[in-house]
């Protein structure tokens, strides 16, 4: 079997529970060995749902929410993998896209950063970003 791609996935987390349940149940099918969730301080049970239902997952219980930017950072941290992909926690991941998107970066070493394409639930495009005025 091959190994899977050097990449850690963040989860960025604030009282999101149900969410992040279903995102996380979305990667189990995901080819990484480091999945983690950076979770702000959330009140409404989400480590504990981790801890128990995702035991292979690391967790990052920060015990006051900084932000999102700190989040990230706190994941970064973590990470010992060359590539990062941070989640948000209302995301669902499609298996089978994460090798190919690193093995378009390593055949593309002057490429910093890259962003997937987003789709909807029912399969159309969802637009993340816009083009310059």
């Amino acid at each position: 079997m091959e190994s899977p791609p050097p990449v850690t996935i963040a989860v960025i987390n604030y009282n999101t529970r149900d969410l992040l349940e279903r995102c996380l149940a979305s990667l189990e099918r995901v080819e990484s060995d480091q999945i983690l969730v950076v979770d702000n301080a959330s009140s409404d049970g989400s480590v504990e749902m981790v801890r128990s239902r995702f035991p292979d997952v690391e967790v990052v219980a920060n015990a006051t929410n900084e932000g999102y930017g700190k989040a990230i950072n706190d994941a970064m941290r973590v990470s010992d993998r060359p590539y990062a992909l941070v989640l948000n926690a209302d995301t669902r991941f499609l298996a089978g896209s994460l090798s190919e998107a690193v093995a378009y970066l390593e055949e593309r070493p002057n490429v910093g950063i890259g962003g997937p394409t987003l789709v909807n639930p029912d399969g159309s495009i969802q637009r993340s970003c816009f083009p310059f005025p």
